[in-house]
């Protein structure tokens, strides 16, 4: 038995050829980076052409791919944007190979982009924003001003309701929806009063000369306005600055007719405004605006650029005794200096107007002690002067950036 073991041995270790096991630990690694800026390509992809060996490169460029068995290969990179890189490379035994990759940028072909910059970031864009807005630019603004608030401006928009009862006493609603579920905006900056979220046309009477475009969405489409723009909101920008130089003036007139007493010995009266008694002729109602603009142009190497406003209006409405008298002035301005851009706006609209009165029995008033509610009483007129400024900067970080 020990005779056959030691034979059976000796025939094993002659047909048994001899063999050695290597680590396999040969290494690639290195960095990719754009072949112009030198700036580094995160998520590039780095392969080995005909194997399973990759990696993907980090934030910083980097890359590692490690036990690569010996032998000759093809290493190749890609990245979206960029042209395909290949090089051969031999890895011999416990090998580090230390690469820097270069991609050069590759423009692709496609149909043109036409990239535009708004006022307002958030206005709504054609085929883009899910919601109902119509916009109206410069020229159809000044074909319909004459002397009323801005609501009458854009009072035949599809669901817009617009009514007057004289300069500064203007109503608005969206359909519907009155103004205080409808969120106000001029130049970027709310303009709903903060305790009822109401709007107030008599601190904005220069608006309506003002104004470049005037954007109306229907309905809910922006949470970003909150509860406050339910039922749309109305975006406004103003004239801004020009590119050149120049001067402008302008002048409008409108007036209402009186109907009064349809017919009879009293046709064209109306009753008398300061007793419950007694009729006087309606006359008719005669409103005028003045207003002046005076644009700089470009100044210093674009440091200034100025615009500055005058507008004077006065007149009465169509209610008998809601006469208004007031001014806007205003200015805005402009300054561009490196990478830097300063907006600046302000007007005031200093005004008084009468707000429409009721008939009254002015014994019986006085007699129940509501003197303060007489027609043509000092307490009925109302004076504003409601300012309105601000100040914008942008800053232009990078081409892509903003």
């Amino acid at each position: 038995m020990q005779i056959r073991f030691f034979l059976l041995m000796m025939i094993c270790l002659i047909h048994t050829k001899p063999f050695i096991v290597f680590a396999i630990n040969n290494t690639i690694k290195g960095e990719i980076v754009d072949s112009k800026t030198k700036q580094p390509l995160q998520n590039a992809n780095i392969s080995i052409k005909g194997t399973t060996f990759g990696a993907a490169s980090d934030i910083d460029g980097k890359f590692i791919i490690k036990n690569i068995p010996p032998g000759n290969y093809m290493l190749k990179a890609n990245f979206i944007g960029y042209r395909s890189f290949e090089k051969k490379i031999s890895l011999m035994q416990n090998q580090t190979l230390s690469l820097t990759i270069l991609l050069e940028p590759t423009v692709f072909k496609g149909e043109e982009v036409i990239v535009t910059a708004k006022a307002d970031a958030y206005r709504a864009k054609v085929r883009e924003t899910p919601i109902a807005f119509t916009t109206l630019e410069l020229k159809e603004l000044k074909e319909n001003y004459t002397t009323g608030d801005l609501p009458g401006l854009i009072q035949n928009v599809p669901g817009v309701w617009a009514s007057s009862a004289g300069l500064g006493e203007t109503e608005i609603m969206i359909r519907g929806f009155s103004s205080d579920k409808i969120r106000f905006i001029l130049n970027g900056v709310p303009m709903n009063e903060a305790e009822d979220q109401l709007m107030h046309w008599s601190n904005w009477a220069g608006l309506s000369n003002i104004a470049r475009s005037v954007q109306i969405n229907r309905g809910a489409g922006f949470s970003l306005y909150g509860t406050g723009a339910f039922g749309g909101s109305v975006h406004i920008e103003t004239m801004g600055v020009e590119s050149k130089g120049g001067s402008a003036i302008r002048f409008s007139a409108g007036g209402f007719h009186r109907m009064g007493v349809e017919s009879g010995p009293r046709a064209g009266t109306i009753a008398h405004p300061e007793h419950s008694y007694g009729f006087i002729d309606a006359g008719n109602a005669i409103n005028s605006t003045y207003s002046c603009r005076l644009n700089s142009g470009p100044l210093l190497n674009n440091l200034a650029n100025i615009s500055v406003f005058l507008e004077y209006k006065t007149g009465d409405s169509y209610i008998f005794g809601t006469g208004y008298n007031g001014y806007t002035v205003g200015v805005e301005a402009q300054s561009l200096f490196g990478n830097h851009r300063l907006d600046f706006t302000f007007f005031v609209s200093p005004q008084g107007h009468n707000q429409a009165f009721t008939l009254q029995d002015l014994d019986l008033m006085t007699e129940l002690g509501r003197e303060y509610n007489r027609k043509n009483h000092q307490w009925q007129e109302n004076f504003y002067q409601k300012p309105f400024a601000s100040l914008k900067h942008e800053w232009k970080i990078s081409e892509r950036r903003l």
